[in-house]
């Protein structure tokens, strides 16, 4: 009777169960060292959460502002988005999977993973939804967002240009310099965009290889944005629920500022840092920004001269990630039903 030889690939399994390990310590490392500095320099103040939440109009509101912006008005807009590519989603289904995206976005550092999972659930219903199709609805949703965020950013600094830049020159500089960089973007996208479509129609049938399909899926992609070129009217709508969804995060955020910070901030000022400030929780350092958005709405509060801009961000932080931890319920049955299928 011989021995069954354990298989090659076993040896490899626990390094890399090691590696992965190794590698979510290290991401929270960053967010929780600024955690504890904060909290040892007494920037950070958890006690402003009961204080805050313990308002029952303030808990009311911070829920449902966090449903009707992230979950109907997100979800409305993806289903745009989809519309834009010649797709058609029906509006309940897209907010379960709008829901499961919150918690994926949430659980996982950089804020991008949620959305495409939604999308490759999406795909199940629709199957000519591609992966070069998903890239590129979650591209548009991003850009959309940040253009959005830079517009409010752009307006709130022109409205109070000569309050602001005598504060924090730089700020404002940054602000502009950024809002100019995210329409040169649109811009260069668009381009690119129609360049890749005549590449496509340019080069012959029996062109093959590896540089081939790269081409061919940059065509893709190039094609996927001019049809949302094509459907201005569809784009526009997206854009403006975008900037719906950050005017009521930024007034809300501007009424949980009122009862944390020592010093009231201008709603104005507040949708100046805002943008800025929440940019920070989009970078792969940490799952929702912690840590990260806490130093950053803390050195922005400051440039107005006014303390308490952590404790301002761990009020709304919290208000925000505890829902949106709940999408693990429809991501759990989501599994069910494909378990059994």
């Amino acid at each position: 009777m011989t021995e069954q030889q354990p298989s090659a690939d076993a040896p490899a399994a626990a390094p890399s169960r090691a590696r992965t390990v190794v590698k979510t310590a290290l991401k929270w490392i960053v967010p929780l060292a600024l955690i504890a500095w904060l909290l040892s320099s007494g920037k950070l103040d958890l006690r402003s959460l009961p204080k805050v939440y313990g308002d029952p109009l303030l808990l009311v509101g911070s829920v449902v502002a966090w449903a009707g912006c992230s979950i109907v008005i997100a979800a409305l807009r993806w289903k745009l988005l989809l519309r834009g590519l010649g797709f058609e989603l029906g509006f309940l289904r897209a907010m379960r999977f709008q829901f499961v995206a919150l918690f994926m976005n949430t659980a996982v550092p950089g804020n991008v993973a949620g959305d495409v999972f939604k999308n490759v659930l999406a795909s199940r219903t629709i199957p000519e939804l591609t992966l070069t199709r998903t890239l590129t609805c979650v591209m548009v949703e991003r850009v959309l967002g940040l253009a959005a965020l830079m517009l409010l950013s752009v307006l709130a600094v022109s409205l109070r240009f000569a309050e602001v830049y005598a504060k924090a020159p730089a700020l404002v500089a940054f602000v502009y310099l950024l809002g100019a960089g995210t329409v040169g973007g649109v811009l260069v996208a668009l381009i690119a965009a129609r360049l890749a479509s005549k590449a496509r129609s340019a080069e012959g049938e029996g062109s093959a290889g590896l540089v081939a399909k790269i081409r061919a899926r940059v065509a893709d992609i190039g094609e996927a944005l001019l049809a949302y070129a094509r459907r201005p009217a569809t784009l526009g709508a997206a854009f403006l629920l975008s900037v719906l969804m950050h005017a009521v995060f930024i007034a809300l955020f501007f009424v949980l500022s009122t009862r944390v910070a020592p010093t009231p901030m201008a709603l104005l000022d507040v949708a100046v840092v805002y943008p800025i400030g929440m940019l920070t929780s989009i970078l792969p350092l940490a799952p929702g920004g912690i840590g990260v958005g806490h130093a950053a709405f803390d050195s922005l509060f400051r440039l107005f001269s006014v303390a308490g801009g952590a404790d301002v961000f761990n009020v709304f932080l919290v208000g925000q990630l505890v829902p949106n931890l709940l999408g693990v319920l429809p991501y759990l049955a989501d599994g069910d039903q494909r378990a059994r299928a």
